[in-house]
């Protein structure tokens, strides 16, 4: 007999666990290093249901981008 488990996708572990993976994707994505290509340093907002491990695959990706002058 096998045990099933299911996370609890509301707990704070979960969501804590899920906002890091959505930065690790970010970061695997290549998308940092393009910016860096065209930005000096910039700084990158997550805002949303990602910045809160809330989204799904549906979701979309909320971001702000910043540079100084």
């Amino acid at each position: 007999m096998f045990n099933l488990y299911k996370a609890n996708l509301e707990s704070d572990f979960y969501r804590d666990l899920k906002i890091y993976y959505n930065l690790r994707k970010i970061k695997v994505s290549g998308l940092l290093e393009a910016l860096n290509k065209f930005y000096l340093k910039p700084t990158i907002v997550l805002f949303g249901s990602v910045a809160s491990g809330l989204d799904t695959e549906t979701s979309d990706f909320d971001c702000s981008l910043y540079q100084k002058k």
